[in-house]
């Protein structure tokens, strides 16, 4: 009882630093006043665990975009989110995020929002067209079990991020679709990927930003959760210890679905895939890789689940929903099902 104490004392104090830190770094942008949590009995999740104040952070709704070559900010360990649609790869890097939180996007006609917490360093790349209609993202500042909010431009409706559901506003109550993000760091990305998009800012305080990307909580444990649902809000846990040798998978069934998790401890990645109906997905040997998984069809999937070659070229694997976070934020969400130890 004393360590959790403790443990929710340290975050109400990385809290308040952290607007602190957002106020000094703003682009002169304007920032409400606004503490009181407002209209509180519209929340559909218990508003004492609602912290922080809307209104903090920009929008970043026009990504500007670099070549790997000339990304000179980052070392081989920085994380970085990676998108993928059919031959084009966008990488993300928490470091330039961090200013945002949220980073609207579009490629390939897909609408998409990458979000990355650095509490609970969660990134999770949702579908921003919601019933037809296209919504910038932005983080709104309010914090719900130290994870962040999402909201619309507009401030008047709201997401958990790791529940990825709605908990206030039009949408309270009704999941909020995804597209598959893989993370991973730097250096693979220069190996494997010399040609992807990189977003990047210019960042001030660029001090500031790289220590709140790097490590806000100490080094953290980290896990790959995916849901697996019986209920709301069930989670099964994966830990990179269990992926120690190079490039490794596990068959399973998700959802009551087949299914293979890859994953490296070395190469820093997690991804999985649910097999399509009667097709066996395998692993293939590491010295293929971007590519990693070949299947019963003779087609060859590469780390994004897209089908390079075979009869079903072009297509793309189904993705469970699935991140990576904090081991002790999972515990503050879900419903555990399994640690695979």
């Amino acid at each position: 009882m004393f360590f959790r104490q403790l443990r929710n004392m340290l975050r109400n104090i990385l809290n308040i630093l952290l607007v602190i830190i957002v106020w000094s770094c703003q682009d002169n942008s304007p920032v409400s006043d606004e503490f009181e949590i407002t209209e509180q009995e519209e929340w559909t999740i218990n508003n004492n665990n609602i912290t922080g104040g809307k209104g903090l952070f920009d929008l970043m709704n026009t990504p500007n975009f670099k070549s790997v070559n000339e990304i000179s900010d980052l070392n081989d360990s920085s994380k970085v989110a990676l998108i993928s649609f059919k031959k084009e790869v966008r990488v993300y890097p928490y470091y330039y995020t961090n200013h945002f939180e949220i980073i609207n996007d579009f490629f390939d006609d897909h609408y998409i929002a990458v979000s990355f917490c650095p509490l609970t360093k969660s990134a999770i790349c949702f579908n921003r067209k919601i019933n037809d209609k296209i919504y910038n993202l932005i983080a709104s500042g309010y914090l719900y079990k130290d994870n962040m909010v999402p909201s619309d431009e507009n401030l008047t409706m709201y997401w958990s991020q790791m529940l990825m559901k709605g908990i206030k506003g039009e949408f309270a109550d009704k999941s909020l679709d995804n597209f598959n993000l893989i993370e991973t760091h730097w250096k693979l990305v220069k190996d494997y990927f010399p040609d992807a998009k990189v977003f990047n800012h210019n960042i001030k305080n660029k001090s500031i930003f790289k220590k709140r990307a790097e490590s806000i909580l100490g080094n953290a444990d980290f896990t790959y959760g995916i849901f697996n649902k019986k209920i709301d809000e069930e989670i099964e846990l994966f830990k990179y210890e269990n992926f120690s040798i190079g490039i490794q998978s596990v068959s399973t069934t998700l959802n009551q679905r087949s299914a293979i998790i890859i994953g490296s401890k070395s190469m820093k990645f997690f991804t999985s895939y649910y097999e399509p109906q009667n097709v066996t997905l395998s692993l293939l040997k590491e010295d293929k890789f971007p590519n990693i998984i070949t299947d019963s069809k003779e087609n060859i999937y590469n780390i994004f689940g897209y089908a390079v070659s075979g009869p079903d070229a072009g297509t793309q694997l189904e993705s469970p929903k699935a991140y990576i976070a904090q081991n002790w934020a999972w515990k503050d969400f879900f419903t555990i099902l399994n640690i695979n130890d």
